[in-house]
């Protein structure tokens, strides 16, 4: 079947737009994921749902995995792993380019989120910390504990959100940033460790806008002199 997949990627744009609007959200269906309406794939996510784990995306989710439909080229394709007993939730109208998430708890992401290219969400040690353990055992004992991703926040490339985090409504995330701890709403966040380095203005447009005016608005000199420009 891989195989198949690998060969269906080298098809011409009009047949890879055929893929990427039907035959990978069916995919998604097929491997377990309860999808919204309207969920978009670009490129072949990974998905990987253990026993009695579960995958939820709302309505107009956006998973690119196909490296040259990003102008920074993934490196991998966007992929969702819950181990048993756990959850992905993710809201409406969120998006990720590259992303991996792992949850051996529970990660909660809400409604338009924007996830960067290559970044790493993972709500698990995977590992005990201590030697001893590990010798005793690689992965029994390793710690887990929920992330909670509030509405609008939006994540910069290669960034690493580690168990436990719990990001306000409208942060934004740094790229490159390692992320741990609770940050409130509207906090601009970055370094390793990761640290409140200021806090977006309530009248602040939301994150990715752009104050460009129409094209056509004339400028300040033109409307003065009565001209057309």
């Amino acid at each position: 079947m891989s195989l198949l997949f690998r060969s269906l990627c080298w098809l011409p744009v009009p047949g890879l737009l055929l893929l990427d609007r039907w035959l990978w959200p069916l995919w998604l269906r097929a491997a377990g994921v309860r999808c919204g309406r309207a969920v978009r794939c670009t490129g072949l996510p990974r998905i990987r749902i253990a026993q009695g784990g579960e995958i939820r995306l709302g309505n107009n989710v956006h998973l690119v995995s196909r490296s040259g439909a990003n102008p920074l080229w993934l490196h991998r394709p966007c992929s969702l792993s819950v181990r048993a007993g756990a959850r992905i939730v993710i809201g409406d109208g969120s998006g990720f380019s590259g992303v991996v998430i792992c949850a051996a708890s529970a990660i909660e992401i809400g409604a338009r989120v924007l996830v960067g290219a290559n970044s790493t969400i993972v709500d698990t040690d995977f590992h005990p910390l201590s030697p001893e353990a590990r010798r005793e055992h690689a992965t029994r004992g390793a710690v887990s504990r929920p992330i909670r991703i509030g509405d609008d926040v939006f994540i910069g490339m290669h960034a690493l959100i580690l168990k436990g985090t719990d990001l306000g409504e409208g942060c934004v995330v740094g790229a490159g940033a390692v992320v741990a701890g609770s940050f409130p709403p509207r906090s601009i966040i970055a370094g390793n460790p990761a640290r409140a380095v200021k806090e977006l203005p309530a009248s602040s447009p939301p994150a990715g806008s752009h104050n460009v005016p129409p094209l056509d608005d004339k400028p300040a000199e033109t409307r003065a002199l009565g001209k057309n420009p």
